[in-house]
């Protein structure tokens, strides 16, 4: 008959208690504490994930794919953390607010509310709100990628969940709230998007770990990918070299379900589903940081037949970095996502220089400003770039005095933020001729702008950034403009000009992302091109004539112009642009 006094015992004991030891990993933890739709939490058939759940490196890269179970991973992974240390706090970070209250709502809490490690005595009375997790005298905060958050919360460790989806600037923020730790844990984890972005960057420096695969027939250990060396389709035809140039033409003739993985040395079939015959090894084993890449082949549950489905289907949504990105979990680009070096190196000639001071020849300004501002010259007929040079701040205003008052400058276009009184001053003493341009995420192409104490008179112009940056790109790769006067400038206007990349999604519209900050040259040569088209714009307009533009919108830029609500009610020539006074 059982002891029901010791029962009670053991019920107090397991309360106060968690099985725990030193030399207990985070795996061994995990799958003994806590659960997963009501069953001890396990990672069969998922092994891979074992080095990483326990690799507590201060600084790590996980570059994955998608479906394998990595989030919920990285989940278990910050409780262990804030579970098992006393007094510590950890930071679990995602791209945005809806992310994170879906994430800490339906993942996180469900974990906590129903497995017993974390409703122990030391627990009662906790703080259990959708961003502050108490455990004793352990914190652990789920946020979106905000300012607030990222300068706030001092913390040991800092769990990044889609880096590539946060801002990069935040997650840069939220490092530095190691800076008291003596853990300084910072893991990042998310699928890659774009060469030499986000997870990318850190991955290219780290150790860069491959699950590999042993041969059973010959040996050779293999780092399977989505190619014809290790993926075996019946029916295949030779002519198509790349697996990824499949698409739903060819479903008829080939076989995905008797697809398999061979080795690339011997071509016999591999298993994947053997944990005695995978290895992590990484690549680079002399390097500092620590690095994991998670492709499909990292288990067997994602065989070729469910990738090439994959594929098909992305395809037929016109989305293939999708494809590469998600379900490959490989950088993705192609000459209209990234300017190539080799279309921007086409550009640059040395044969057009500035002209003569006091030509006739029209000229126009474009200016991305900072602590140093970019300046470009362009001639207005070519769309040539004629020089380019970097300038403090607080020397632009000479500089811009001098152009005016010795070039034939028709139009410009400055970057109105952050020294809006600058911008300002600038179209002033120009007239109206080079105007601020404020980007706008969506809308019309252009749209100007007047301030509320001075409605009649025009202060800005609203410049839809997507389009502006597309005129650079499309430019630069149909050989439309040309760049001379660089100086010493010209491996810096390269990185500029390869400094940003085109997200593009379905059913959402595209928007250009910063690789790294240095994009200023891209920026300055999109305002002065803005300012030509804004001049041409306004000549279509006026005819000529000096008449108030109170609101201007155009359906595209660089092509067909559908102009909207103009307004030539008032007569004062202040509002004008200015192109043609």
């Amino acid at each position: 008959m059982a002891n029901k006094y010791a029962a009670e015992i053991w019920e107090r004991f397991d309360r106060r208690f968690a099985r725990d030891s030193e030399g207990m990993s985070n795996t061994e933890w995990v799958c003994e504490h806590t659960t997963l739709r009501g069953r001890p939490f396990s990672i069969k058939d998922y092994e891979f994930q074992r080095a990483i759940l326990d690799d507590m490196h201060p600084s790590m890269s996980v570059k994955k794919c998608s479906q394998i179970g990595l989030t919920e991973i990285q989940i278990r992974k910050a409780l262990s953390f804030v579970k098992r240390n006393r007094g510590v706090n950890a930071i679990f970070t995602l791209p945005e607010e809806k992310l994170f209250k879906k994430i800490s709502q339906t993942r996180i809490d469900p974990i906590i509310k129903r497995d017993r490690v974390f409703q122990l005595e030391d627990d009662e009375g906790a703080v259990r709100s959708m961003s502050i997790k108490q455990f004793g005298q352990s914190f652990l905060y789920v946020t979106g990628c905000t300012e607030g958050d990222a300068t706030s919360t001092s913390s040991d460790a800092i769990f990044s969940d889609e880096v590539d989806l946060s801002p990069q600037d935040m997650l840069v923020l939220f490092n530095s709230r190691l800076q008291n730790s003596r853990y300084k844990i910072n893991q990042g984890f998310s699928t890659p998007s774009f060469p030499g972005f986000g997870i990318d960057t850190s991955f290219q420096t780290s150790d860069q770990h491959e699950y590999l695969v042993k041969c059973t027939s010959c040996g050779h250990h293999n780092a399977p990918r989505f190619t014809r060396d290790f993926v075996h389709i019946p029916g295949l035809p030779d002519h198509v070299e790349l697996l990824t140039d499949i698409d739903a033409t060819m479903i008829d003739d080939i076989d995905p379900i008797g697809s398999y993985l061979r080795c690339e040395k011997c071509h016999a079939a591999l298993d994947l589903g053997d944990p005695s015959l995978r290895e992590w090894v990484p690549r680079f084993p002399s390097r500092s940081t620590r690095g994991y890449m998670c492709t499909p082949f990292v288990t067997d549950r994602l065989p070729p037949a469910y990738i090439i489905d994959q594929l098909i289907k992305y395809k037929s949504r016109q989305y293939v970095r999708g494809f590469h990105n998600t379900v490959l979990g490989e950088t993705y680009t192609d000459g209209t996502l990234q300017l190539s070096e080799e279309a921007i190196r086409a550009c640059f000639t040395t044969e057009m220089t500035l002209p003569d001071i006091g030509s006739d020849r029209p000229l126009g300004l474009g200016i991305d400003m900072g602590q140093v501002c970019h300046l470009v010259i362009g001639d207005v007929t070519t769309k040539a770039i004629l020089s380019f040079e970097p300038i403090a701040v607080d020397k632009l205003e000479e500089r811009v005095k001098y152009l005016l008052e010795n070039y034939n400058i028709v139009c410009g276009g400055i970057d109105r933020h952050p020294y809006t009184p600058t911008a300002n001053a600038i179209r002033d003493m120009s007239d109206g001729r080079i105007m601020p341009i404020e980007y706008a995420a969506k809308g019309p192409t252009f749209t100007t702008a007047t301030e509320p104490e001075q409605p009649d008179e025009l202060s800005h112009v609203r410049a839809n950034r997507t389009n502006l940056l597309d005129e650079v790109s499309m430019r630069v790769r149909n050989r439309m403009t040309s760049f001379s006067g660089y100086g010493p400038w010209k491996e810096v206007i390269v990185e500029h000009l390869r400094g940003m990349w085109r997200d593009e999604k379905p059913e959402t519209p595209a928007v250009w992302q910063k690789l790294h900050g240095r994009d200023h040259f891209f920026h300055a040569v999109g305002y002065f091109f803005a300012s030509t088209k804004i001049m041409e714009i306004e000549k279509t307009l006026l005819g000529g004539e000096t008449r108030s533009v109170v609101e201007t919108s155009v359906a595209t830029f660089g092509a067909s112009q559908d102009i909207l609500g103009t307004s030539k009610a008032s007569s004062r020539r202040t509002p004008t642009l200015g192109f043609f006074r």
